[in-house]
């Protein structure tokens, strides 16, 4: 294939996003993470994960510190990137196919379905958020690695919590 995308592959692939990506939410948040897993590597059974999670973890949350940011943003561009973009403004790859869209964490001034305090953002990766395609990843990330997402999307929002000036792009 040539560095060129021709318009029959491109309807192509748009067709897969738009019938991948309801079949993903139908097969519900266990049997979906096992059938990702299978097609895209690197995400784990729920049964693995919870386990640890349940290991002696405690679901206090980790502070907002730059290295917690850093690792959500890893997370961020590993698990959340394709629905809610790189930069955070709900335009990522898959964005054009769901309805309701993706969340835009950039636009502070837009309600969020469960609410923006960070225990909700924690809730909302954990559970999803109903009558969206926001599935949740209790079953594929430990509550350590679920509360750096936050972390991670209180910076891109500009929050500041700990006082510590952090840039989401530099850690910094």
């Amino acid at each position: 294939m040539s560095g060129t995308t021709n318009k029959s592959e491109w309807l192509f692939l748009m067709g897969l996003i738009l019938v991948g990506t309801p079949f993903f939410v139908y097969l519900g948040a266990s049997h979906g993470y096992q059938t990702a897993a299978k097609l895209y590597g690197g995400l784990q059974a729920p049964s693995a994960v919870e386990e640890e999670n349940h290991q002696g973890v405690s679901d206090a949350p980790e502070p907002f510190t730059a290295d917690n940011v850093a690792q959500g943003q890893s997370l961020y561009m590993q698990y959340c990137v394709a629905c809610h973009g790189a930069q955070g403004d709900g335009r990522g790859p898959a964005a054009s196919a769901m309805v309701p869209p993706p969340r835009d964490f950039t636009n502070v001034k837009v309600s969020w379905t469960l609410g923006s305090e960070p225990e909700n953002i924690f809730q909302s990766i954990s559970q999803g958020t109903p009558g969206t395609a926001m599935m949740g990843f209790a079953g594929a990330l430990s509550v350590s690695q679920r509360w750096q997402l936050v972390r991670y999307l209180q910076a891109v929002r500009g929050e500041n919590p700990g006082g510590e000036k952090i840039h989401p792009e530099t850690g910094k």
